[in-house]
């Protein structure tokens, strides 16, 4: 007899403009199971994510149905959540500052159709909090709870909220990267959770880059890889070397051969640096190279750009850049600057360009930094001179000069972001996930100016979760794993399927009893 099927997924696509980044998913989520849902960054998980909770709308011919009824699209709000489907976000979208049983009762109290009394609520709050071995008190404000409990109480509340016509009491929940920032004893204590859910009837998805999660906690895992379904497994039956290679695939890169540029002498050097969330990392990088930094969700590979421009505090370290040495304990944006340095930040609109701005002076800024000596003056008319030419050497679309970049393109946004280092002759640029959020065509471009730059002698250095994006423009990719370099990657080794192999390895728990290296070539 077929297993009964609680959420079931058929020939769901998912097209914007010309760009397919759904194609043909199937997938079925069965009572009293844990699928697992991986992929790379990219790969359609987040996309199928925001369908399924009605943010998007799939493209004609798909099928969905809850428990057996139909999910007619595009979803009324509450249409999914009426019918036992919910979902626990990373974020988690609780508010720290008010209590546990706010929290809780979110919905209730937000729409004004609370059923229960404060009292009664606060009981309830009680009851939960020791059914899910919490050890405070309803009304606690949730910021005193440690990120796992954070974690209980959102599954608790998505259990709760959900409870529709014909579900029995039963739920699917959807479980996106909810233990991503916890230690491992709080991962354990959600896992016995999970579990216990199953073991009610409740079917559950949970997506994870941790493959040792997925191989630990899920009985069945489906493969997302470009949009479609690379393959299902079931993960008491398979090894991690399977799922790692469906994720990454067996396709030639798309970036082919590229020029080899010409790498000069030593011009940065980052000495034992560890912050919470990286251990005693060392690595040189020189003039006319650009290096890459990858690595799974919390490897670390993510805060070593904001901590050597001094937006993160150090724990201990010391950076060099053309002899002029630096305390990374004690190192300030400032600083980072005078040593000939430029940060290209993930959040550009919040950190990195002035929206109220014109293009004009984002372009200029680091130009009217405090100067001194025979060229400690320029002028109005020398500053516009530079913001033009910029504009037309890196060919930036803008209106006009004086155009607010708030009005611009998130490509040309980039683009300026980047071309104002370069207008102010830094000699070192950290970037944060470049190309992100921009189009195809901008992507190119982006990729052209550090290109360009790094073969002018420049060094780049690159944080990035696209794999493609590193293969076609690194010379090496330094691979993190739990706070250490794990791996270098130099030569032919540069290319999207060893980058996600190396990542997916040493991403694995089973990494922390290898040595780490240091890169100091």
């Amino acid at each position: 007899m077929a297993s009964e099927i609680a959420l079931g997924i058929e020939s769901l696509s998912k097209t914007f403009g010309t760009n397919t980044v759904l194609r043909d998913v199937f997938l079925d989520l069965i009572p009293g199971q844990i699928h697992g849902l991986v992929g790379a960054n990219g790969s359609g998980k987040s996309t199928l994510i925001k369908v399924l909770s009605g943010y998007h709308a799939p493209d004609p011919g798909a099928s969905v149905a809850l428990w057996g009824s139909p999910l007619t699209f595009p979803l009324k709000p509450g249409a999914a959540r009426d019918l036992g489907l919910s979902f626990v976000h990373q974020d988690l979208a609780l508010i720290p500052e008010i209590s546990i049983f706010e929290n809780l009762f979110m919905s209730e109290i937000a729409s004004g159709k609370r059923t229960q009394s404060r009292a009664q609520m606060v009981r309830a709050t009680k009851d939960t909090l020791e059914r899910y071995s919490i050890n405070n008190q309803p009304e606690d404000p949730v910021a005193r709870l440690r990120l796992g409990d954070r974690a209980l109480v959102a599954i608790a509340r998505a259990v709760k909220e959900v409870s529709g016509p014909g579900t029995d009491d039963r739920r699917v929940l959807i479980l996106d990267e909810p233990t991503a920032a916890m230690s491992r004893d709080e991962k354990r204590d959600l896992y016995r959770t999970f579990a216990s859910l199953a073991e009610a009837g409740h079917a559950l998805m949970l997506v994870s880059h941790d493959l040792d999660e997925i191989m630990e906690v899920t009985s069945i895992a489906t493969v997302l890889r470009d949009g479609e379904v690379a393959g299902t497994v079931e993960t008491a039956s398979s090894e991690t070397a399977e799922i790692i290679s469906m994720i990454v695939g067996h396709k030639l890169d798309k970036s082919g051969p590229r020029a080899v540029r010409a790498v000069g002498e030593p011009r940065l050097s980052v000495a034992n640096l560890s912050t919470p969330g990286i251990d005693n990392v060392s690595f040189v990088a020189k003039s006319g190279e650009i290096i890459g930094f990858a690595g799974l969700v919390g490897s670390g590979y993510a805060d070593v750009n904001q901590t050597l421009f001094g937006l993160k505090e150090a724990a201990s370290g010391e950076i060099t850049v053309e002899g002029e040495r630096a305390d990374l304990k004690r190192h300030k944006p400032n600083n980072a600057v005078k040593m000939g340095m430029g940060l290209v930040p993930i959040e550009r609109d919040k950190a990195g360009v002035e929206l109220e701005l014109s293009v004009t002076d984002n372009l200029t800024v680091q130009l009217l930094k405090p100067r001194t000596g025979a060229n400690s003056w320029i002028s109005r008319s020398k500053l516009g001179a530079v913001a033009r030419d910029t504009v037309a050497r890196h060919r930036i679309k803008a209106p006009t000069m004086n155009a607010l970049v708030k009005t611009l393109s998130g490509g040309n946004r980039q683009k300026v972001l980047v071309a104002k280092w370069l207008a102010a002759e830094k000699r070192v640029l950290l970037l944060d996930e470049p190309t992100q959020a921009v189009d195809i065509g901008a992507h190119g471009e982006i990729l052209g100016l550090l290109d360009q730059f790094a073969s002018d002698g420049g060094t780049v250095l690159i944080a990035s979760s696209d794999w493609d994006q590193l293969a076609e423009i690194c010379d090496r990719v330094l691979v993190f794993g739990a706070g250490f370099i794990r791996e270098e990657l130099s030569g032919t080794e540069v290319n999207k399927r060893s980058i996600g192999e190396a990542c997916y390895k040493w991403g694995s728990r089973l990494a922390s009893m290898n040595s780490p290296i240091s890169s100091t070539v």
